[in-house]
């Protein structure tokens, strides 16, 4: 399809779709003229009924070179952009806004301030919120919300049981020669022990298990291994050193940051 249409700049609040109401244009208008006067920051609402079959970041980014936004020294500039027919958003900023506006806290403002709301087909109110919300992080006063502690937990306990496995192998790699009961009673053993005293009791009698076979099989997973890795490298030795592609880069980027999100 062709490229959408850039419609020009006219205002701080650009409601090609027509979801606002009268009234909150002019409140919304007022509240981005303010934070422009006081900071130099240029904010601009912007929707569309539809992007036309146009990808949604690319049309945006050819929006705010367009538009010029933002003080040419500061790159300062920032577009809140809705489509309605395809329910989706982005956040647009200028690289001068990045730091106080990261991609992550752009994506946090959409999916949880202003998502739940225009679900409800509430554009004002969400509109309105999300223009809240961008003011306040630039201010400092709304951040990035941190990791919950049981999604943290999560993390780190599948962390400490690739390290009990990898403890698990080494050991009983080292004392068992072939497969046998008794690199199965070490790992065992010693899964059931570190389990217990890290994760608790209720795990312990599965990391038996796991211990058990890993320190039967130890030593001839071990022995394969070598053996599989010893043949790739005498391949790798006859054969070629390159697949002839190319590898390029560091064009650089010549818009800004920001994010997507749907509702």
């Amino acid at each position: 399809p062709s490229a959408r249409e850039i419609p020009k700049l006219t205002g701080r609040v650009m409601d090609t779709a027509n979801v606002l109401k009268q009234e909150e244009r002019v409140q919304l208008e007022k509240t981005l003229a303010d934070q422009e006067a006081v900071s130099s920051n240029q904010i601009v609402v912007f929707t569309v009924p539809s992007l036309d079959g146009e990808e949604q970041m690319p049309y945006v980014q050819r929006v705010f070179r367009e538009w010029k936004l933002g003080d040419k020294d500061k790159n300062n500039g920032l577009i809140l952009f809705i489509a309605v027919k395809e329910r989706t958003m982005r956040i647009h900023t200028g690289r001068g806004l990045e730091g106080v506006l990261p991609d992550g806290l752009c994506n946090q403002i959409m999916e949880d301030e202003m998502r739940p709301i225009l679900k409800q087909g509430k554009y004002n109110d969400g509109i309105t919120v999300g223009v809240q919300k961008i003011l306040a992080a630039i201010s400092g006063e709304y951040k990035a919300k941190p990791k919950s502690a049981a999604a943290s937990l999560s993390g780190g306990k599948w962390i400490g049981y690739g390290v009990l496995l990898l403890i698990l192998y080494i050991i009983c790699t080292v004392i068992s020669e072939e497969p046998s009961i008794i690199g199965g009673f070490v790992g065992a053993i010693g899964a059931a022990l570190i389990t217990a005293l890290f994760f608790g009791i209720g795990l312990a009698f599965l990391a038996m298990i796991a211990g058990f076979i890993i320190g039967m099989f130890a030593r001839a997973i071990g022995s394969n291994t070598g053996d599989i890795i010893s043949t790739m490298a005498d391949s790798d030795s006859s054969g070629s050193g390159s697949s002839g592609d190319s590898y390029s880069g560091g064009g650089g980027d010549s818009g800004g940051g920001g994010s997507d999100s749907s509702f």
